[in-house]
């Protein structure tokens, strides 16, 4: 399903590599820390991907975001 959606700031970890929960939670952790650096709030997170089905595991590309408030 395709749909817009409104505007939103997010502050991203993006990675190249496996996604699993030890690189989901290494992102998570990351992005905690640099909104803590910056004062900044987020009001939830989204996990993208870009891959493929022919990229190999170790090639594919993810990213997380913290929805900025």
């Amino acid at each position: 399903m395709v749909r817009d959606i409104p505007e939103v700031n997010v502050l991203s970890y993006t990675w190249q590599g496996p996604r699993n929960d030890a690189s989901v939670a290494k992102a998570r952790t990351a992005i905690e820390a640099a909104l803590t650096a910056k004062g900044l709030k987020s009001s939830g997170y989204r996990l993208l991907g870009y891959n493929s089905p022919m990229v190999s595991p170790k090639k594919q590309t993810h990213e997380l975001q913290a929805l900025l408030k």
